[in-house]
Order: structure tokens, then sequence, then C-alpha cells
């Protein structure tokens, strides 16, 4: 996205009177620029709601709103549910991943949370105060276009308006201090195309990021991955380690990452010998996943030995370790809040 427009006079005069007046008044403003009402998030009917979706990334811009200067927005996770969503509510609801998700990145199980004004069932009077209400969770219900609707209900009207490549998994009231992100461990899986000819075009892929964008490869070039090694090397990525050399690019506090599990997972079909990487943890760098698969796939094609995971960790150095794979086979499998890892 474009960054914000700056003064480039010398005289860096202050905003005008009239430009402050203008922003106040905007901040002031009750509702957003389509006219659906903001959240009024001290309002005693003020509801946060836990929701889990799937979606296919390959359809996708990623999770995170992006508008193009002199552009229509691109198609994101984020900003599809806003413009679909915030019509059945009518109501200028904002979601909160527990992770945003690169484009062509798929889920199974992403879960958001989002805040929004509800109704109550005994709530029939107008003239008594909100605050006077005996409001409990058991009769919260929410205004939507269809009618009144149980929490759980909006799981299906929301799929009937929302785009295929977007389906709600199901939606429940959640703790006021519900925060997604706060989450105790991750499930990704990474799975290369079982398709032959995909696969051999996906091992070229990594024979050319090996040996060199410039490199020739014989048209008769076959490539088979070692299973046995890969598994070895897969078991040395298990345990707290520094996995700065596993990031395409730094700005954490920590690199430092449990790793819970880290398997490899044969094709269901028979004639292939396609996989798919799982990998669990209590947290993930940027591109991490698809660094290690990337890694272990090089190990796989012999490219490298098992041992190249522990240089990697004692150099924490980038370009040791195996290429960024491409984001159209990540799929985020599971978030887990309640219950910690247990193999």
């Amino acid at each position: 996205m474009d960054a914000p427009k700056t003064n480039t006079s010398d005289s860096h005069e202050a905003p005008s009177l009239e430009n402050r007046r203008a922003s106040k008044k905007l901040k002031k403003n009750k509702y957003d620029e389509n006219g659906f009402p903001k959240i009024n998030k001290r309002d005693p009917l003020c509801r946060r709601l836990r929701m889990s979706l799937a979606y296919d990334g390959r359809e996708l811009h990623g999770w995170q709103k992006q508008h193009p200067a002199g552009q229509a927005p691109l198609a994101t996770v984020e900003g599809l549910l806003e413009e679909y969503l915030r019509p059945i509510l009518s109501q200028a609801v904002k979601f909160f991943p527990s992770g945003r998700t690169d484009a062509g990145v798929s889920a199974k199980n992403q879960v958001c949370s989002f805040q929004a004004m509800a109704c109550s069932s005994s709530f029939v009077d107008d003239g008594i105060k909100r605050t006077d209400l005996n409001f409990s969770d058991d009769t919260v219900l929410f205004q939507a276009k269809s009618g009144m609707l149980d929490p759980k209900d909006l799981a299906l009207a929301f799929n009937e308006v929302l785009p295929g490549c977007i389906r709600i998994n199901d939606v429940s009231l959640a703790p006021a201090n519900f925060d997604s992100m706060e989450n105790k461990w991750k499930r990704y899986r990474y799975t290369l195309p079982e398709n032959p000819d995909e696969l051999q075009s996906f091992k070229r892929f990594l024979y050319r990021q090996h040996k060199g964008k410039e490199y020739e490869i014989e048209e008769d070039l076959h490539l088979t991955f070692d299973f046995e090694a890969m598994k070895a090397a897969a078991q040395n990525m298990v345990g707290e380690h520094d996995f700065a050399g596993f990031q395409s690019k730094g700005g954490r506090a920590t690199t430092v990452r449990t790793v819970y599990e880290c398997r490899i997972e044969a094709a269901s079909l028979g004639d292939t010998d396609a996989f798919s990487i799982v990998i669990s943890g209590d947290g993930f760098l940027y591109n991490m996943v698809r660094i290690i698969s990337g890694t272990l796939c090089n190990i796989g094609l012999g490219f490298n030995s098992a041992d190249q995971i522990q240089t990697v960790f004692t150099s924490l150095n980038r370009q040791d370790a195996g290429p960024t794979l491409p984001p159209h086979g990540l799929c985020l499998e599971h978030v887990e809040y309640d219950e910690p890892w247990n193999s």
C-alpha cells in the first residue's frame, strides 16, 4: 500500500483550525464510510464473538485488506468479510485473526474474533436504560437482515452471502477478554502436488533454486525424494530453537520458537512420491513453515544432508537454509486455544 502523503514544504505549518475541527468531527463520527454504525465497545450490548473459517487462498491476496492507489481493492479475506458481512449485521464489524496469512495461503480452521452489538430477547422496552438490563449471554440475539439470530445461526447467514472461496465453520460467543492471537499452538501443512506432471515441475523448481536460476536443466532429469532422510531431518526441527535462519525477514522481538511436531506424510496416491509436511508449534516467524519445508525437500532430493538443519541453527543465516516454497501448497489446519500440545 502507498505510504501516507507527507507535507514536503519547507514551512511545516501546523494544521489549520478548520482541518483540526474536521479531524475531530471525523473521530466523533459514529458511522463508517459506508454508513454502517461503528461498534461501541463500552455499550453493555456489545459482545465479542469467535469465528472459525476456511478459505481457498489460491484465489485471494492474503488476509489483510489491500487497496492499491488508482485500482480496485484486491480480493482478500478481511476485505471480503467486511464487504459481505457488514450488511448482514448492519454494523461496521472488524475481524481480527489468529495471524495474517499471506497471498496464496489457505486455511481449514483459521480463527478470528469480532465485536458486534447484540439485542436481548428480554429487551422489549426502549425506555429501559441499557445499564439496568439483566443481560445474560443466554438471551443474546443479533439483529440480521433475516431477523433475530442466535450466535450459532450466524454461520449459516454468513455462508449464504459469502463467495465460495470462504466458508464459515462456526460462530460462538467468546469471553470479553478473548484474544484470537493469544493461542497455545498452531498446525500447518505444506502439500506437494500429487499430479505427476505438476510434481515433476515442482522438483525442477527445487533443482533450479539449488543450482541457480541460469542453470540449464536436462529434459530427462529424474529426481526422487528420499523419505527416510527427510523424516530423520524433520525430527531435528522438533524442540525449542532459534529459527532466525528459517525466516524471510526480521522484526520480531525474539526468533526462538518451539516446534512440537514435524513429520512427513505420504500422499494418498500410490503411483507418486508426493507428500505433505506437517508442522505444529507455539508460533511461527515470517515464511518459517515454507522455508523449513523447502529445506527438507532439498535434503530429500540429496542436495543437502540432514546435518544442514543444525548448520542453520548454528549460523542463524537464511542463506544456509533451503528455498521458500510457493505459498499455494501451504494451509493453516488448526489453531488451539484451550488444550496444550499433547503428542
